[in-house]
């Protein structure tokens, strides 16, 4: 796998990351379900992978692999084959139980001399993705690939013997957008798969037209060419980096291949899932770590982890400089002060400080500057931090039909978001009808269509906390919670008295698992003084007293930045330690003007 950043990485189910996580003791007869399976993703297995820091993390030891598969032939676990999933996708035969899915990927020249044996000698099946151009040398390799010789990679004869062996699936990983592609003017590349590419010389990015014809055609190539070479029907394809939406899963099944594999965090697939989730095998685990991790999958289920959400909210306006333009200057202060307070969540305002113009291309209103995707991409890949846009509803009141189309130019856009929040003034008994829920599943299902399965997407409500929530929180919340994942209340400050008993009667007793799903976010653009601040992180810190562990705060740009490090950084920063905080304001532009 090409390193481009590894910014797909954080939103893999990364399998040696879970090395830390709470194992738990499953029961000798512990089973998946019933047609359910997980799929192992591996690539380079070489006999000199250091145990620890090898320069390539995505290899694993010849001797790991070789103990883990002997393992594997005297357990409960059953290796399958392509075809066994297919045949029990159309109800011919069931998978085995305990159904597991070994995969590799770019077709390296260590699958013929160092995996190829171990499946005959332990007759597992295993399914190969090859990418075409690279074994045909008309692809590129990116820069900063671990293995870009051509000698790296297994010849068509090597294939074909492997082939003639029944136990190994060839399939496609592309021809050649195993890469990544110009995604914005300011230059970032992302993955081709789910890109809308920037055309630098023509100012504009691709069409959807252009976009389908370039992901079927590559895909149509990839299968044409291993068909030719090997002589058998490709049916599947893996998606390079994990990246596919359900667009690009379409355009596949168009394509000729109706199986698609990517990477993501919850490692078990159920049959008709339209998209298979790989788990990530990363930095040389041992065969004893690969089989409890096996059973973490099973009992530890990633999609359910209760995780702890700081956030902040951003517009995108301290990104334009004096001149009228981004400043890319400005966005590396913004990411340095981001760093520093460590939070896990960025709600970015879609639109600008006018609410007349949004940043990025779009049919239905006027486009400030085209800086949204820059920022979301560089926070994730810089700071791994998850990117959220906020949508507010008040600019489609008078045009609700636009909204649909609105969150799909986004997300075409801007496919690497990780949600998007709709942000409604309106108080909770008017947005919760019948009919406006149904508005809302349509507008989930169009921002899913366009989003990277393999990371988690998150549709949410953000709404201000009012005191009618009081008599009306019972009814409403669960109704909430049936549409949307998250719901974000808003608090005006400085709280009052009557505020704050409302919070402990209303949300106090409520179960975690509700609690996990509510965040609560500071109003900051009403505090004026000192005791203001200190009024808001007190807020907070008694918020945190309620087992309510999702905060933030609200306003947050380049000029009031010195405050919120100075007042709120206690209760918003999740870093660990004082000794990796750096002071953001030391070096960077005097932007700050603090009494």
């Amino acid at each position: 796998m090409i390193k481009f950043n590894q910014t797909i990485l954080p939103y893999a189910f990364v399998l040696s990351s879970l090395l830390s996580v709470q194992t738990y003791a499953a029961a000798p007869d512990s089973i998946l379900g019933q047609n359910q399976s997980i799929a192992l993703n591996f690539h380079n297995v070489r006999e000199d992978v250091l145990k620890r820091d090898d320069a390539d993390s995505y290899a694993i030891n010849s001797r790991n692999l070789a103990e883990f598969f002997d393992w594997l032939s005297h357990s409960k676990w059953h290796p399958v084959s392509l075809q066994q999933i297919i045949d029990a996708r159309e109800g011919k035969k069931p998978l085995p139980p305990n159904a597991i899915v070994l995969s590799f990927d770019d077709g390296l020249l260590s699958c013929y001399t160092q995996v190829y044996p171990l499946l005959k000698q332990y007759k597992f099946p295993a399914v190969f993705g090859i990418v075409t151009g690279w074994t045909n040398k008309t692809s590129k390799f990116d820069e900063e690939t671990t293995y870009n010789n051509p000698s790296n990679f297994m010849t068509w004869d090597e294939m074909r013997e492997m082939q003639k062996s029944g136990l190994v699936d060839f399939v496609s990983h592309t021809d050649h957008s195993h890469l990544g592609i110009l995604a914005n003017p300011q230059g970032n590349e992302e993955p081709a798969a789910i890109t809308r590419l920037y055309l630098k010389n023509q100012h504009r990015y691709e069409t959807d037209q252009e976009f389908e014809e370039r992901i079927y055609s590559d895909l149509h190539q990839s299968k044409e060419i291993l068909q030719k070479q090997l002589g058998v029907q490709v049916r599947a394809v893996i998606w390079p980096y994990g990246a596919v939406t359900p667009e690009t899963e379409n355009i596949a099944k168009k394509a000729g291949l109706p199986i698609s594999f990517s990477l993501g965090r919850s490692g078990i697939n159920q049959i008709n899932d339209p998209i298979y989730k790989r788990i990530l095998i990363l930095n040389n685990p041992d065969s004893e770590g690969l089989q409890q991790e096996l059973l973490n999958v099973v009992n530890y289920h990633e999609d359910s982890k209760i995780n702890i959400r700081h956030s902040l909210s951003i517009k995108l306006d301290d990104l334009i400089g004096q001149s009228g333009q981004y400043d890319d200057q400005r966005l590396g202060v913004m990411l340095n002060r981001l760093q520093a307070l460590a939070v896990n969540k960025v709600f970015v305002d879609v639109f600008d400080q006018s609410n007349e113009k949004v940043f990025f291309p779009n049919t239905i209103f006027p486009m400030s500057q085209d800086t949204m995707n820059r920022f979301t991409w560089q926070v994730q890949s810089r700071l791994s931090v998850d990117v959220y846009a906020n949508i507010p509803l008040s600019s489609f009141k008078n045009q609700p039909q636009k909204l649909n189309p609105f969150v799909m130019d986004l997300m075409k856009n801007n496919t690497s978001l990780s949600g998007i929040f709709l942000e409604s003034d309106d108080d909770l008994s008017a947005i919760t009808t019948p009919e406006k829920m149904k508005w809302f599943d349509k507008i989930k299902q169009t921002a899913e269509y366009y989003s990277n399965v393999s990371k988690t997407f998150r549709f949410g409500l953000r709404v201000p906390l009012t005191p009618d929530l009081e008599n009306s929180m019972d009814n409403v919340l669960p109704n909430l919670m049936n549409h949307f994942e998250f719901v974000n209340f808003i608090l005006d400050q400085p709280a009052d008295k009557q505020q704050t008993k409302m919070l402990k009667k209303v949300f106090g007793n409520l179960p975690l698992s509700t609690k996990s799903r509510i965040s609560f976010s500071i109003d900051t653009k009403n505090l004026k003084s000192e005791s203001d601040w200190k009024a808001a992180q007190k807020t907070l810190i008694d918020l945190q007293g309620l087992g309510i562990q999702n905060i933030g705060a609200n306003q947050y740009n380049l000029e009031n930045g010195m405050f919120f490090h100075k007042y709120l950084y206690t209760p918003l920063s999740q870093n660990d330690s004082p000794l990796n905080y750096k002071n953001p304001f030391k070096n960077d532009m005097n932007l700050e003007k603090v009494p």
